[in-house]
């Protein structure tokens, strides 16, 4: 036997033997497999059309951060364009940045959230094709309210859409085209920004100021109407075109610190 087909006999043994290890390997002590990216479908052409897509969440979970991670990877596949995450957050060099993140109070500053901001800095250094933008912190002369917030948000998302396919994430209060009793601040958007709300159809938990209660992990009830459906569906919501089904919700606590 020659020592290239000796090589290449190796090399498919210790493949094959890698392959069979690998589960038990990436275990190690934890006993947990190694987390994959989460998966998700492709993005209708509806979506892609226009000039974004607003997707709303539930604060504090572990699934739905990373499932619009997916969702950026798709948009990169799917379209030309460059990509701009707006998130629900005042500029990284604003004094808020550091205070938000430093106090949580609604699930918005989870670990989940850290993690996808940071893999979405590593996404825009490594393609240069997605960048962050933020919809919060609007300067005001007086005291902040509902209104006023929408209209901030909507006021940067639209900024964004200067610059690219905005795939804008906050609140399901905000994502949803509303009129009463503000203006939301997809309602401030064109139509052609689309609006996806991300449901879960088994009862599940979140970190936040979930059922008048004070922060922390809380039950979120699922939606059993939608058990055994998943991905994109027509919006069940007022207020927005499309829902988008995964089945299960976990808290993720928060990050403590800015990332």
């Amino acid at each position: 036997m020659s020592k290239l087909r000796y090589d290449l006999g190796l090399l498919l043994v210790l493949a094959l033997l890698g392959g069979f290890a690998g589960p038990a390997a990436a275990a190690g002590k934890t006993g947990k497999a190694a987390t994959a990216h989460q998966t998700c479908q492709k993005l209708p052409q509806d979506l892609l059309a226009g000039d974004g897509v607003y997707f709303g969440e539930t604060h504090g979970t572990r699934e739905m951060p990373e499932l619009l991670m997916c969702f950026v990877r798709q948009a990169m596949t799917q379209s030309r364009k460059p990509i701009v995450v707006s998130l629900e957050f005042s500029d990284e060099h604003s004094p808020s940045w550091a205070m938000d993140w430093a106090h949580p109070s609604d699930g918005r500053t989870s670990e989940a959230m850290a993690k996808l901001i940071t893999d979405l800095r590593k996404l825009h250094a490594r393609t240069g094709r997605v960048s962050l933008a933020y919809q919060t912190g609007c300067p005001t002369d007086g005291i902040p309210s509902e209104a006023f917030d929408n209209r901030c948000m909507a006021e940067k998302i639209k900024a964004a859409m200067a610059t690219g396919f905005v795939i804008a994430y906050s609140g399901n209060s905000h994502a949803a085209r509303l009129e009463t009793p503000w203006k939301s601040a997809a309602a401030l958007l064109p139509a052609s920004v689309k609006t996806v709300e991300i449901l879960f159809s088994n009862n599940g938990s979140a970190w936040g100021a979930y059922n008048g209660g004070p922060p922390g992990p809380s039950p979120v009830p699922g939606r059993s109407d939608l058990s055994g459906i998943s991905g994109f569906i027509p919006g069940k919501s007022p207020g927005f075109d499309y829902a988008y089904v995964i089945k299960d919700i976990t808290p993720s606590f928060p990050a403590n610190k800015a990332p």
